[in-house]
């Protein structure tokens, strides 16, 4: 049932007649949208920070390019970069000269890359995007990943603190987007995974969605690294992101 994914305001507002349900989060124009905006951080930006931590001579992987917020750009400025990502309405906003370079694939599925005789010196997990994998989904990932991982290579990630979270459990932060466009957000923590409720409201409708994810702490990195012999180090963390870089050993 819709009533066991929202909390708070919004298990009021699912109950309402003309509010639309999206299903998929992740796949509506107008809650990517905030979900870009709301990433945007003055002592956090994740492009600056990554394009600080690959060169041009890296040959990048990046997991769920999306709309091309961070493949985009890399592609224009001249890195060979590549991008895997299952949703083909994502992929329509990948730049028309790159799509090619779009595998429509789940990070389940990234053993595929291996058989295609492709490597890689950079992963690139950005956006917070690793939340969306379980605990398991991301070790197993991990064991993947260095079929396509030069000797060396290095996996970039960055998560929620766990911090962060428990302060803003529960709280609602109104975001609006410039048009008519006003969302209401908030995070509900249950154990190690946390639900996102979101709620537009414009003179034109009203729309209501959410996504579940996990919770992710250093602690948990640092355990599956020992087991699947990564190096690890913090490149930036503040109390509400932290993003890391894990060195394939052998």
């Amino acid at each position: 049932m819709l009533s066991n994914y929202f909390f708070g305001p919004f298990k009021a507002k699912a109950e309402r007649e003309n509010v639309t349900f999206v299903e998929d989060f992740y796949l509506d124009e107008d809650f990517v949208n905030l979900y870009n905006m709301a990433l945007q951080n003055d002592r956090y930006d994740d492009l600056q920070l990554i394009q600080s931590n690959v060169s041009f001579e890296d040959s990048i992987l990046e997991i769920g390019s999306g709309a091309g917020r961070i493949f985009n750009v890399l592609a224009e400025e001249g890195y060979m970069n590549y991008g895997m990502e299952p949703s083909d309405e994502m992929n329509k906003h990948i730049l028309p000269d790159y799509q090619h370079r779009i595998f429509n694939l789940k990070i389940q599925e990234i053993k595929n890359l291996q058989d295609k005789g492709l490597r890689f010196t950079k992963i690139l997990i950005p956006a917070t995007t690793v939340s969306l994998f379980t605990h398991q989904e991301f070790e197993q990932f991990l064991f993947d990943a260095k079929g396509i991982l030069e000797d060396g290579g290095k996996i970039i990630f960055d998560f929620i603190h766990p911090l962060q979270l428990h302060a803003v459990n529960g709280k609602v932060s109104v975001i609006q987007d410039g048009r008519d466009h006003k969302f209401y957000l908030a995070n509900y923590l249950h154990g190690h995974t946390f639900t996102l409720n979101v709620f537009l409201q414009s003179e034109e409708e009203c729309k209501l969605s959410y996504s579940v994810k996990n919770v992710y702490t250093l602690e948990f990195v640092k355990e599956v690294c020992e087991k699947r012999d990564y190096d690890l180090r913090t490149i930036f963390e503040d109390e509400a992101f932290m993003m890391l870089e894990l060195t394939k050993n052998g």
